[in-house]
């Protein structure tokens, strides 16, 4: 998969009302101008929403720096973010910094994180990963996705809600949360994580997009859950979708 690179922006924020304004397309359909429409319809509403009642949207792994936040984001893959909160006090106590990490052994590691899902795998990438930060980074976790995306156990999802918490880029990290959000509501119909990332890069202005991330990570985790959606509780099923097309 061909990797790519995302650059701070120097654009300046645009209001929603200007952001969301209709655009008229020559050589268009009706049908297709209708399809754009309601798209940026969804998206102003849902968005409104959020920023309304989450406009700083917390983040649920617990960290105090930078060196926390990778270990703690390498550590949640296919993971709750509670499981990781547990065992992370116990290990940032035996490994303060990427120092003391790149010098540990792997299995000392393991036996503080075992209880974390493919706690193997990922004693291995916390261990190599903090050696390469120490020998090709100078000990600072570096501030663009190609980079950050050579780190063992970083992957695009990962790299670019670093870049959107440690160095305020704006950055759309889609999980499985952001994922299910997204493709219920309509926000987009792309299968995958890629697309979706860049649907939803394109449709939400800059300035919303790191705290949107994280409304939708929550959403997706405390209302619209994978195998019961809490529909009937849903603040956005007016604008979704999945409700719509499911509610009696």
């Amino acid at each position: 998969m061909k990797k790519r690179t995302q650059k701070k922006s120097n654009l300046k924020p645009v209001p929603l009302t200007k952001y969301f304004s209709d655009k008229q397309s020559a050589g268009k359909s009706e049908d297709i101008e209708d399809a754009d429409k309601i798209l940026k319809d969804k998206y102003k509403h849902i968005i409104n929403h959020f920023q309304k009642t989450m406009p700083n949207a917390p983040f649920e792994l617990n960290y105090n720096n930078g060196y926390e936040l990778i270990v703690s984001l390498v550590l949640s893959a296919r993971q709750t973010d509670k499981g990781v909160n547990e065992i992370t006090p116990t290990l940032f106590k035996k490994y303060p910094s990427f120092k003391e990490m790149s010098e540990a052994k792997v299995k000392e590691v393991f036996d503080i994180i075992e209880p974390i899902n493919f706690s193997s795998n990922k004693s291995k990438y916390l261990v190599n990963l903090s050696k390469k930060i120490i020998n090709d980074f100078g000990g600072q976790i570096p501030n663009n996705i190609k980079s950050l995306v050579s780190l063992p156990g970083v992957g695009q999802k990962t790299a670019n809600m670093i870049m959107s918490l440690l160095y305020n880029v704006p950055a759309m990290s889609v999980d499985t949360h952001v994922l299910r959000v997204s493709q219920r509501t309509g926000l987009s119909k792309k299968k995958s994580r890629e697309a979706v990332e860049d649907d939803l890069t394109e449709n939400i202005p800059e300035e919303y997009l790191n705290n949107i991330n994280k409304c939708l990570i929550l959403h997706g985790r405390y209302v619209c859950t994978f195998s019961d959606p809490k529909c009937d509780k849903c603040p956005i099923s007016k604008w979704c979708d999945y409700f719509q097309e499911n509610k009696k």
